[in-house]
């Protein structure tokens, strides 16, 4: 009994010890206040740091909970974007820690990744554009009860893995293959309500106990019982998980945690052939939402020491850094009525030939990661014709990704009158039915709001303008008044997208606008 106590700190040792390895391969710029945040942050003291932080960074950060744990603890996150909040258009993508409560190093490089995007972003022209150009959705800490129970320590000792009701969170998911009507958690629910309300395109979720990226699905259909289970998109996510693998200086090397036996050929494996779940997040945002997750497993210490933090970072800044960026590859657009310029939401959208769906959002806006490469995309709802268009993913700049814009025109079948328009204020009278797809019983999760519809013209450029509903005409006779000693009649054109909704186009960007009330 003694030897076998021994052997097993021996071996947490080993682990340690391989961690914390000295990497080179990329330069390490330490800032003067990072040293301060180099610790664990117990609940209290995140709160309090993520707040002063969304107080100091006020033009560029929005602080919100999206739900509350099992103990009422906020589930807290910082969004950090330089686009501004009314601009249409700008993919969101998400960073989640600690949805394990031991393992909570992932909590720690999200907010190390957070006090670096905004304390670099007018030196640095990377961070710049990506912020200009991405919502960055970060959460550190997904199970603040658990982590609260929790202790340093490199193995299982350091307990509380699950939530404070002793539920594993990564595995209370509905189940894209099988029902598994379990209670959902507090938590849980939480995250799932998050995912309905924002259209995320890209996520990684941070773990430790090993040196991988693993990519969906997690889960197997009950005819297979060996091997991968592989996601009609399986091209895309292995790339995506080769971005991280391949950029960690020790990662893509196979690197072999001394208590794992599996070897994960460049840094990488398919989650289901490594270790088979049930409910995990990373199949429901996939499957559900279209939100392409990954599991970054950073570390063979489930629990690191803090003294330690410096080197976890400099081994992960650049990979969560590249890996965000990947959100700005593949194609988007706009899903439109052919006769009424409208845009549609909820459209049902798929790639030829990988039998999965997404929606539009309610503002008719699309996103699908992909490969460079030559594509065809089908576009259907309820009242449209079926379309099908070609188009092609063309390669880019590795730190400045741009995406394929393709609007997809819709045409109104003859027999279905869903809009009538009154001056330039669309009136939906008809919602069309939401979207449902029998895979994956989607329909139990899909946004049960109403279709909305709104009126674009891009080939009109407009005035930046901002403020309410109420002032907005007022701020546009004055600009209009200023402008016409040197614009044409046609840039005078102001259009309005839907008044009812304050949504509109910006003249001089060609994004659209949401102006709040």
């Amino acid at each position: 009994m003694v030897r076998e106590h021994l052997l097993r700190h021996i071996t947490l040792f080993c682990c340690l010890l391989f961690d914390i390895e000295i990497s080179t391969q990329f330069p390490f710029e330490r800032d003067p206040s990072m040293s301060q945040n180099l610790k664990y942050h117990p609940y209290k003291e995140l709160t309090e740091y993520l707040n002063v932080t969304a107080t100091k960074y006020q033009n560029f950060t929005n602080f919100y909970s999206i739900g509350k744990s099992v103990l009422n603890r906020n589930i807290w996150v910082l969004e950090i974007s330089a686009a501004p909040r009314e601009r249409i258009g700008v993919p969101n993508v998400k960073l989640l820690g600690n949805i394990h409560g031991n393992e909570p190093l992932g909590k720690e490089m999200i907010l190390l990744l957070a006090e670096y995007l905004l304390s670099h972003y007018t030196s640095n022209r990377r961070v710049q554009w990506l912020l200009n150009n991405t919502r960055i959705h970060l959460l550190p800490s997904a199970n603040p009860d658990g982590f609260e129970k929790a202790s340093v320590s490199c193995g299982e000792l350091s307990g509380y893995r699950n939530n404070i009701r002793d539920v594993d969170l990564n595995s209370n998911f509905p189940d894209i293959f099988e029902s598994n009507d379990i209670p959902r958690q507090e938590e849980t629910k939480a995250i799932m309500k998050w995912l309905h309300d924002i259209p995320f395109v890209l996520s990684g979720s941070i773990h430790t106990s090993a040196l991988v990226v693993t990519y969906p699905y997690d889960s197997k259909p009950y005819n297979i019982t060996e091997g991968p289970s592989l996601t009609p998109d399986d091209d895309t996510f292995k790339y995506l998980a080769s971005v991280y693998a391949s950029t960690h200086p020790r990662m893509h090397k196979e690197a072999q945690c001394p208590t794992i036996k599996k070897k994960f050929a460049n840094g990488t494996i398919n989650g289901a052939e490594w270790l088979s779940k049930k409910g995990t997040m990373q199949d429901f945002n996939y499957v559900i939402h279209g939100c392409m997750e990954l599991s970054l497993v950073i570390s063979c210490c489930r629990y690191p020491h803090p003294a330690d933090l410096s080197i976890y970072w400099k081994d992960n800044r650049e990979p969560m850094l590249k890996f965000l960026s990947q959100v700005h590859m593949g194609v988007q657009g706009l899903i439109l009525n052919g006769i009424t310029n409208l845009t549609i939401a909820h459209a049902k959208l798929m790639i030829v030939g990988r039998n999965i769906t997404f929606s539009s959002t309610k503002y008719g806006e699309y996103w699908r990661i992909l490969l460079p490469g030559k594509y065809k995309i089908q576009a259907s709802v309820k009242g449209y014709q079926t379309k099908i268009m070609d188009f092609e993913v063309k390669e880019s700049l590795l730190d400045e990704l741009h995406m394929t814009w393709l609007n997809i025109t819709l045409t109104p079948c003859p027999s279905d009158e869903y809009y009538k328009l009154r001056k330039e204020i669309c009136m939906p009278v008809t919602p069309s039915d939401k979207i449902s797809d029998n895979k994956a019983k989607k329909e139990h999760y899909e946004n049960e709001n109403q279709t909305e519809s709104f009126q674009i013209d891009h080939q009109i450029t407009l005035p930046t303008l901002h403020g309410t509903k109420g002032d907005f005409l007022g701020q546009t006779n004055q600009r209009m008044q200023s402008l016409a000693d040197n614009a044409s009649p046609k840039s005078l054109n102001w259009r309005v997208v839907n008044l009812m909704t304050g949504i509109y186009l910006n003249h001089v960007t060609s994004h659209l606008w949401k102006i709040s009330s």
